[in-house]
């Protein structure tokens, strides 16, 4: 196990934000209000936590799971036509199975997956040419990355003035969260390193010169904490649907409790 200061503020102060039953991990919050794991396990540590039944690296077979994999893929491709009328050169980081760089290629971009923990195309970042890379996705990645103020410069450095950064992570201020305290899937104690909200995840990427152009909510992920975060408890389980319909409700209504955002960011100019 080891500790770390602040990755926004470098502060080393910071008080207890929330502890786990099983005592061996715990949340805190720094002065600058950033809420991360502190004792975390270290590179070597964490490995074992990236077994072959980790959802994200799983081969999706049932029919099910390929439908939901499917719709989520059309889902980040729309948002991505969005803010690019270009089918150009393009990095997953996280990718996990690699399967949305298979599914953007099928598009006709030229995508290239990177995972530390999982076989992709790229296993070095300096086998991509500077300021070559119109797009860099990071869905669900940034806060499993140890060395983060490392290596997002290094991405950084991959994309051409122009390009885009989308980062899609967890809310920690999500409004599903306080039924299910410490069972609430998006913790993901201990992959889960980080946790942002909407105002933290913009002072992170303005360290690095980079702008939030937009922030969108992305409710697919509601129905699946929630069902998630439900499985250990059959009383829950009866409450998935009021549950998930209260919680949508309120979403809808308020700002900044997603369970989770795209965050869709540039370089300042």
């Amino acid at each position: 196990m080891e500790n770390y200061d602040c990755i926004i503020c470098n502060s080393s102060k910071n008080k207890l934000y929330k502890e786990f039953s099983n005592n061996k991990f715990r949340l805190v919050q720094c002065e600058c209000s950033f809420i991360y794991l502190n004792p975390r396990p270290d590179e070597l540590e964490i490995k074992q936590y990236y077994l072959e039944d980790y959802i994200p690296h799983k081969k999706y077979t049932t029919f099910i799971e390929n439908i939901f994999q499917k719709l989520s893929f059309y889902w980040k491709y729309k948002k991505i036509k969005k803010v690019l009328h270009i089918k150009g050169k393009h990095l997953d980081v996280g990718s996990g199975n690699s399967n949305f760089s298979t599914f953007l290629n099928s598009k006709g971009w030229n995508s290239l997956s990177y995972d530390r923990f999982a076989k992709s195309d790229i296993n070095d970042l300096n086998e991509i040419s500077n300021s070559s890379l119109d797009l860099i996705t990071m869905w669900h990645s940034i806060e499993h990355i140890h060395e983060i103020n490392d290596i997002l410069p290094v991405l950084i450095s991959k994309l051409k003035d122009d390009g885009y950064l989308m980062i899609a992570c967890p809310n920690v201020e999500a409004y599903e969260k306080k039924y299910f305290d410490e069972m609430w899937i998006a913790y993901d104690i201990p992959r889960h390193l980080y946790h942002f909200n909407a105002t933290t995840l913009e002072k992170y990427v303005n360290r690095f010169n980079f702008n939030v152009e937009n922030k969108v909510s992305m409710y697919q992920d509601t129905c699946f904490n929630i069902y998630l975060s439900s499985t250990s408890s059959f009383k829950k389980k009866l409450l998935i649907i009021p549950y998930l319909a209260i919680s949508l409700i309120n979403i809808y209504l308020n700002d900044g409790i997603s369970s989770s955002y795209l965050y869709i960011c540039r370089k300042k100019i």
